[in-house]
């Protein structure tokens, strides 16, 4: 049943996935191009990172803004044999799924152009710690405000980016802008995770039920 609705997000939002997926294939690329010396080291790997970011969230808003257009299609959905909770869960199934299409990506980049580096564990689970945090902050604060009080976020999120990401690179230190992290740092990082996405999908689900659908 979640596939179903899983396919109704990509429907939603193929073009937005394709125009994403095109940008994460260059932008790594792009970057370690115009870089040199040691700042080219983590360059590819702070492109994709940021570019996994963006590709979380745009295409996120713009299934968001889909469903606004239609209102009363989550209304028909629940109607039929689909609770609310699995609207819910599928979202963040299908966000998931984006950034494991992007770490796919990623990996396969670091392949054919091995300047960019290796791609591993030690830089997939700080990522997903973001996304984690994205998705556990946004998704809650969306399905409790809905789409038109929340639609600006993603304006705030790339003028966020674009201050914080030069703080980033001249202030924290070499072995996590190189993305050095021990087993035990991955785990916790992993658990961490893990727990607080839990967290907000039960937020989440909570929200939605008592949302009037019209």
């Amino acid at each position: 049943m979640l596939l179903q609705l899983i396919k109704k997000d990509f429907l939603l939002t193929w073009k937005y996935l394709l125009l994403m997926g095109a940008l994460c294939c260059f932008y790594p690329i792009f970057v370690h191009s115009r870089l040199t010396g040691s700042a080219a080291a983590y360059a590819g790997t702070l492109a994709f990172v940021l570019m996994t970011f963006f590709s979380v969230l745009f295409v996120l808003l713009q299934a968001f803004q889909k469903e606004a257009m239609y209102p009363k299609a989550s209304a028909y959905l629940c109607a039929l044999p689909y609770r609310r909770r699995d609207l819910v869960l599928t979202k963040y199934i299908y966000f998931l799924g984006i950034f494991l299409g992007c770490c796919l990506i990623y990996w396969l980049e670091t392949r054919l152009f091995p300047e960019l580096g290796s791609f591993g564990f030690s830089k997939a689970v700080p990522t997903f710690t973001g996304v984690c945090l994205l998705l556990g902050l946004y998704l809650p604060v969306q399905y409790r405000l809905g789409y038109e009080c929340t639609k600006y976020f993603f304006l705030i999120a790339i003028l966020g980016f674009s201050f914080l990401l030069p703080l980033l690179i001249r202030y924290l230190p070499p072995e996590a802008l190189a993305f050095r992290f021990t087993p035990g740092t991955l785990a916790g990082l992993f658990i961490f995770s893990s727990g607080l996405l839990a967290g907000s999908m039960a937020v989440s689900i909570h929200f939605y039920k008592k949302a009037a659908l019209t």
